[in-house]
C-alpha cells in the first residue's frame, strides 16, 4: 500500500482516501489545508493577537478532540462521516491557535489551548498503538 501523510497501518486502511493511488490520511487531508489557510488569512490580514471570540475556541476543538479521544480509545467505532464533520473545526480551532502563538508564545491561554489539545490526542494515540494488535506476516 503506497502510503502518503498517512500514519495508519495497512489494517487500518479505512481512515485515508484514495488520491490517485496514495492512500491520504482523511483527518490530515482536511485538517492540516484549512488550519494553515486560516493562519495564512490571519497573517495576512494582521488579525489581531487577541479577540473576545476566541472565548469560543474550546467550542470548536471540544468536539473533535473528544471524537479521536473516544476512537482511539476504542470507546467509539471510527466513522468517515464524522470525521468529515468535525476535523474542519479542529483546523478552524489549530488556526487561530497557532496565529495567537505566533503573536504572543507566551500567552497562558494560547498555551493552556494547544495543551488541551495535543496532551489527550497524543495519549489516545499512544495508547492505540501500544494496544493494537499487530497481524503476523
Amino acid at each position: 500500500m503506497s502510503i502518503w501523510l498517512a500514519h495508519h497501518p495497512p489494517e487500518e486502511a479505512e481512515r485515508c482516501t484514495r488520491v490517485g493511488g496514495t492512500h491520504v490520511c482523511r483527518r490530515c487531508l482536511l485538517l492540516w489545508p484549512v488550519t494553515w489557510i486560516l493562519l495564512a488569512l490571519q497573517v495576512a490580514l494582521r488579525a489581531p493577537a487577541s479577540h473576545p471570540l476566541d472565548l469560543l475556541l474550546p467550542l470548536l476543538l471540544l468536539p473533535p478532540v473528544v471524537e479521536y479521544v473516544a476512537v482511539h480509545l476504542e470507546v467509539w467505532t471510527y466513522h468517515k462521516q464524522r470525521i468529515l464533520w468535525l476535523t474542519p473545526f479542529l483546523g478552524m480551532g489549530l488556526g487561530r491557535l497557532f496565529y495567537r502563538y505566533m503573536c504572543a508564545p507566551l500567552d497562558d491561554a494560547t498555551l493552556t489551548g494547544l495543551a488541551a489539545v495535543a496532551l489527550p490526542c497524543a495519549f489516545a494515540a499512544w495508547h492505540h498503538a501500544s494496544t493494537r494488535q499487530v497481524p503476523p506476516v
